[in-house]
């Protein structure tokens, strides 16, 4: 199981500014890498999923690891899929 803290990008109010937690499982993001991979062909080359294999070490130092590529995975996909979804709205 895997916590994932979630916050909006844009909040408009205090209401709006609270942070939660989900928690999901590795599947899931596989699940959801594999999805990004087929629907935005163009990010394939620069999203990489950590290894499940790596994922299940629980030391210390290795769940800060795990914690920072999992973040920047997440981060980069998503940014990427702005980007792509707000240049496909402009030009439409």
């Amino acid at each position: 199981m895997i916590s994932v803290s979630c916050k909006p990008l844009n909040p408009n109010n205090d209401e709006q500014r609270r942070e939660w937690i989900t928690y999901r499982r590795y599947s899931e993001f596989n699940d959801l890498h594999i999805t990004i991979r087929k629907r935005y062909t163009a990010l394939r080359e620069f999203i990489h999923l950590p290894n499940k294999s790596f994922m299940n070490n629980t030391s210390q130092d290795v769940r800060l690891k795990r914690q920072k590529e999992l973040n920047d995975y997440l981060a980069v996909s998503f940014l990427f899929i702005i980007i792509i979804n707000m240049y496909f709205v402009s030009v439409i």
